[in-house]
């Protein structure tokens, strides 16, 4: 077998033409580089199985499918990431997290904002309060026949309650205050005040 070694000026450091593997072997952390001798643009193999792809300002992948496989995980360490699709984004997976030192929105500069899920789904924070805030209307629309359970204390800060079907409670703990308007059979509440005591 024919091997033909390049050497470079650091020991270790060399290029090999290997005829028995039909191989180009780059020895050590040898650098095939483009363009800028300094390393600006290069693909560099490091001593961690690390295979490195450096461009000086942009790289550039086109093709009609681009696959990237990963039997661990998957990296993206940016300062800003910008995906620009003209079709559907799909990510598939058991699930997804965002994880940030500081507020995360997710937001849409058009169009409507829509989260479908085929199976039951929940919102949570581990802390402090979950808030929906809308510049109109905020619209709760469960299935046909199904319940809208709110589970804890109800706070309506402002407005009013309105609705076509009527709002039904199996209990009312403690006073109710301020004003109560509309046709009911039968209303049963207890008033603090002396005249029933």
């Amino acid at each position: 077998c024919i091997r033909d070694r390049f050497f470079g000026a650091t020991s270790g450091q060399y290029m090999l033409w290997d005829e028995s593997a039909d191989e180009l072997v780059l020895a050590g952390d040898t650098k095939l580089s483009f363009h800028d001798a300094a390393g600006g643009e290069n693909i560099i193999a490091t001593s961690n199985g690390h295979l490195e792809v450096n461009a000086g300002t942009t790289l550039d992948i086109t093709a009609p499918t681009v696959d990237l496989n990963s039997s661990t995980e998957f990296n993206i360490d940016t300062a800003a990431y910008d995906l620009n699709a003209s079709g559907a984004v799909t990510i598939d997976g058991a699930g997804v997290s965002i994880d940030s030192s500081s507020a995360s929105n997710l937001t849409t500069s058009g169009g409507a904002l829509t989260i479908t899920s085929a199976a039951a789904a929940t919102w949570s924070t581990a802390a402090g309060d979950l808030t929906l805030g809308s510049g109109a209307a905020i619209n709760i629309t469960p299935a046909a026949g199904s319940a809208i359970v709110l589970d804890g204390t109800i706070n309506v800060d402002a407005g009013v309650v309105t609705g076509a079907t009527s709002i039904t409670s199996t209990a009312f703990v403690g006073d109710i205050t301020g004003d109560v308007t509309g046709n009911a059979d039968t209303f049963t509440a207890t008033a603090n005040n002396s005249a029933n005591e």
